[in-house]
């Protein structure tokens, strides 16, 4: 539906009054001129003429009453739908965030409308993607803490044996690194949130970064039975922070090496693409399926059981991978075949040999 114009509708109604009170006053100047010039003496002219004058300056005064009233009347019918609109905005509240600003009809007003609808639309998915994130951080706490109580009250309890103690301290302890870890990755989302999370962009060689990380898990990846490559071509540069291009690669081998069974292969791959770089962690696991890929970067989400939190992880590998990427002004891609495997490609900024 076209939407009116408010401005139109003021300005329409201010010019009905003025032609109204133009008209009140020529009907009065045309009367008293037609009765003067009827027939009059010169003295009789001039004593309507006087009248007349007394006329008119009485009709000013009621002329700009009526204006004045006319203006009143337009103020009050034009400023209705605003006060509609604050009624209605005054009902939305913290509870009840769902609730809109009804349509309007004056285009003006639509358009203000609109705007805070779509205001609201952003609060709504601040407020809701906050309530999912505490009430996941506090089950993926739960699971630790509640390891950690177990085994303190049966270390408490009785009189347990030098090997029981020493059991129940190692549970313990593996429950408080992974606590720990939570809490980090916590930590650096939310600085990065807040753009805390200091930033020193470099030239990084990106072979260099591939085997740093690589090093790292090569015995993790040979006690799982699984190959780890480097195919990262040498002398390509990258333009970004050297501790974050290690933690977005070492998140990404460490996420390929937990879903990629005995006997897989895990690669780390790179190319220059024009102006920038693609690094590809690419795995032989057992893939992610086809309605879980849009999600798989947001905070805790895992696609199955077999991406649950046993294996150790935070579920947050992903959303910071994402997180660094955003940083260091790149983008981030994962591709997937059940059965077959998943690749993950980062395209960050190249340093060319030009510009060295």
């Amino acid at each position: 539906m076209k939407k009116r114009s408010l401005r139109g509708r003021l300005l329409a109604w201010n010019v009905i009054v003025l032609v109204l009170c133009l008209l009140l006053a020529g009907a009065a100047v045309h009367l008293g001129v037609a009765a003067a010039i009827k027939g009059q003496s010169p003295g009789r002219l001039t004593a309507t003429l006087t009248h007349l004058d007394s006329v008119l300056l009485h009709l000013v005064p009621f002329g700009i009453i009526l204006a004045g009233l006319g203006g009143y009347v337009i103020s009050v019918m034009g400023l209705r739908p605003l006060g509609r609109m604050a009624a209605s905005a005054q009902q939305i509240s913290a509870h009840n965030l769902s609730q809109r600003i009804p349509d309007q009809r004056d285009r003006e007003l639509a358009e203000l409308g609109g705007a805070f609808n779509q205001v609201l639309d952003r609060l709504e998915g601040a407020f809701e993607s906050q309530k999912r994130f505490i009430a996941d951080a506090s089950h993926e706490l739960r699971t630790p803490l509640a390891a950690i109580k177990v085994n303190t009250s049966v270390a408490l309890s009785g009189a347990p044996s030098l090997e029981e103690y020493r059991t129940a301290l190692e549970c313990v302890d593996a429950a408080t690194d992974r606590m720990t870890r939570l809490v980090n990755d916590l930590l650096f989302l939310s600085r990065s949130e807040e753009l805390h999370v200091p930033i020193n962009v470099t030239a990084i060689d990106a072979w260099g970064a591939a085997a740093s990380v690589i090093s790292l898990f090569q015995s993790p990846a040979m006690a799982l039975g699984v190959e780890l490559h480097n195919l990262v071509s040498a002398g390509m540069i990258v333009q970004g922070d050297a501790d974050l291009i290690e933690r977005l690669i070492a998140n990404l081998v460490s996420n390929s090496l937990a879903h990629t069974p005995r006997g897989g292969q895990v690669s780390v791959d790179g190319r220059l693409v024009g102006e920038n770089i693609e690094l590809t962690v690419s795995d032989t696991g057992c893939g992610i399926s086809p309605e879980h890929l849009p999600k798989v970067f947001d905070r805790f989400y895992r696609a199955d059981t077999s991406r649950s939190s046993s294996g150790g992880g935070t579920g947050l590998g992903l959303s910071i991978c994402m997180t660094i990427v955003e940083s260091l002004n790149g983008s981030i891609e994962i591709t997937s075949e059940l059965g077959v495997g998943t690749k993950v490609c980062v395209v960050l900024p190249a340093v060319l040999r030009s510009e060295l």
